[in-house]
């Protein structure tokens, strides 16, 4: 009679061999549900077509063109609803797309790797406030922010994650990264996500708050200071995608830039309380 192990033994073997047989029509490997047909880490294509990811890529720009649109002009006063469509929309096209959890860098053995990941660009950031607190030419050129420290703790602990982190994150270092990574491997999605995470902050530099302040009192606020300012924002957060996609292909978890993004916004807003009026 057959034991349990030497039954899980050929069950896993069996998959191993329908991962390994094509399909008549086309070669095509037929997939196998809950993977994929190479490693997370491996840098390869996933099994599906090119082009299809290279459409729905298209689709995520859509959506966040939408969202960016309805955040900043349409519907400025509705960020919760806002956040909510994205990700559902986010999660649509993941759906639809046929994206693995491991895909998009959300596989349960990924967590502990990415919040590891995650812990020292975190830590870089926060002896970066330090040292702009503590060399008054540095802390001068930071626009202070009127508000309670209630309503800080509130904006770094709930708004932020849920109404900016976590829906970025899963847009660019998910949707996007892993799309790209499918169509054309880790450089181009790497590349490519970040331009369109610097794009979509062009609205952002154009509204207010205390880091466009701090731009504007440095390059004045004219149409050069603003196409400056513009331009700065842009520049800044391609590199910061850069930065953030490396964390989730180094990491294999989305976790990672999650964890940093979080970091790197939330300890801005406490610096900004810090200097005070």
């Amino acid at each position: 009679m057959t034991g349990p192990a030497t039954l899980s033994t050929a069950i896993d073997r069996g998959f191993v061999c329908l991962r390994m047989m094509p399909v008549a029509a086309g070669g095509r490997r037929l997939p196998v549900a809950g993977g994929t047909d190479v490693e997370p880490h491996s840098g390869a294509p996933a099994r599906v077509d090119a082009a299809a990811a290279r459409g729905w890529v298209l689709v995520v720009i859509g959506c966040l063109v939408a969202a960016n649109l309805l955040e900043h002009r349409i519907l400025p006063g509705a960020p919760i609803a806002v956040a909510a469509a994205l990700v559902l929309a986010m999660a649509a096209v993941a759906w639809a797309s046929g994206l693995t959890v491991a895909e998009l860098g959300l596989a349960r053995r990924t967590w502990v790797r990415g919040l590891r990941w995650a812990a020292v660009p975190a830590a870089l950031v926060v002896l970066a406030c330090a040292l702009v607190l503590v060399v008054p030419a540095l802390e001068q050129q930071v626009a202070p922010a009127a508000g309670s420290w209630g309503g800080v703790t509130v904006r770094v602990l709930v708004g932020l994650p849920l109404l900016t982190v976590i829906p970025e994150e899963l847009a660019f270092r998910g949707l996007t990264w892993a799309l790209l990574r499918r169509a054309a491997g880790v450089r181009v999605a790497t590349l490519g996500s970040s331009v369109l995470f610097g794009l979509w902050h062009v609205l952002a530099a154009l509204g207010g708050g205390p880091a466009n302040e701090t731009a504007a009192g440095a390059l004045g606020e004219g149409a050069a200071g603003v196409a400056a300012r513009v331009a700065g924002t842009v520049l800044v957060t391609f590199l910061a995608g850069l930065v953030l996609c490396w964390l989730r292909a180094g990491s294999g978890s989305l976790l990672a830039p999650i964890g940093a993004h979080w970091a790197v916004n939330g300890a801005g807003i406490v610096l900004v309380q810090l200097v005070g009026p």
